[in-house]
């Protein structure tokens, strides 16, 4: 028996060796570094000679949004919730504000919302549901980032604009916003960090500043002009 076993490992070496003696190259293949176009190209940059770009078609659901009153109105049911409090801190920001569905077989007594909190306190999403006059449940989000909101730009903004590092006092740029992620090993890592753009028109393909700022911490981390 160990003779056939050791007769067919042998079989099996000399078929891929041969195999392998068969294919091999006479040249080592040379590993090509991926290169992104510059700031001459446009942005978002791409990679170079790469072509025939497609659209992803993508579908958007909407949301039942909340008026202005009602959303003030739902924040301050889910703050007086001490569960809600302790996860908020003392520096957050209500991000968003819908009506949900009701899970099957509720009763339509009462609607559902769902508010989501940013937590800067405790850097994290803070979710939180409320049926009728009272919070129904509560979640503690960690290392998820929900979408940048139009008063995260501007208190981001109001930041900048104190520090002074860049020139745009008179207010005539337009200032866009978008959460970005800060690699490991540097400072903000973690954290909820919007990167802020300041462009002469909205059909700008570059912005004439920019500004990195630490929402999490309210600080500014870096500053630039291109």
């Amino acid at each position: 028996m160990r003779k056939l076993i050791k007769q067919g490992v042998y079989l099996l070496l000399g078929v891929l060796l041969t195999g392998c003696n068969k294919h091999l190259p006479n040249t080592l293949p040379v590993s090509k570094t991926l290169e992104f176009t510059g700031s001459k190209e446009g942005w978002p940059p791409r990679p170079k000679d790469a072509s025939n770009f497609k659209e992803v078609p993508y579908t958007v659901i909407e949301k039942e949004l909340v008026s202005k009153v009602l959303r003030v109105q739902l924040q301050e049911i889910a703050v007086a919730d001490k569960r809600v409090t302790e996860a908020l801190g003392n520096r957050y920001l209500l991000l968003d504000a819908y009506k949900a569905e009701m899970p099957k077989g509720a009763k339509e007594a009462s609607s559902l919302y769902t508010l989501v909190f940013y937590s800067y306190a405790n850097n994290m999403a803070v979710q939180a549901q409320v049926a009728g006059r009272e919070v129904s449940a509560i979640n503690n989000i960690r290392n998820f980032q929900p979408i940048e909101t139009k008063e995260e730009i501007e208190m981001a903004a109001r930041l900048v604009a104190a520090q002074g590092s860049l020139p745009i006092k008179d207010g005539k740029l337009i200032t866009k916003g978008i959460i970005t992620e800060i690699p490991q090993g540097v400072k903000g890592y973690g954290n909820r960090v919007l990167y802020l753009a300041y462009m002469k028109t909205e059909n700008d393909d570059l912005p004439l500043h920019y500004a990195v700022v630490d929402l999490t911490t309210n600080t500014l981390l870096e500053t630039g002009s291109f």
